[in-house]
């Protein structure tokens, strides 16, 4: 058996990582409880609706960015 298969029956047993999301907040002096407005991930990017509650945003763009090939996680900005 060389190094490639003994690799594939290693990777085989693996178990998928669960998506994570990493959030960086922007947020200026005085203008610490301004609401979101847009987030964006590399160059994906979303605006928030009328009505839509921060959490029912990031939901959102959370669940409609596309992860770059060979990454498990997400690095949303907001502002």
């Amino acid at each position: 058996m060389d190094l490639a298969d003994r690799l594939s029956r290693i990777e085989a047993k693996l178990v998928p990582r669960a998506r994570m999301t990493f959030w960086i907040h922007y947020v200026s002096p005085g203008h610490l409880d301004r609401p979101v407005r847009r987030i964006w991930h590399g160059s994906q990017e979303w605006h928030r609706r009328d009505g839509e509650s921060d959490e029912a945003f990031q939901l959102r763009a959370e669940s409609e960015a596309v992860l770059q090939p060979g990454h498990s996680g997400l690095l949303m900005q907001m502002e």
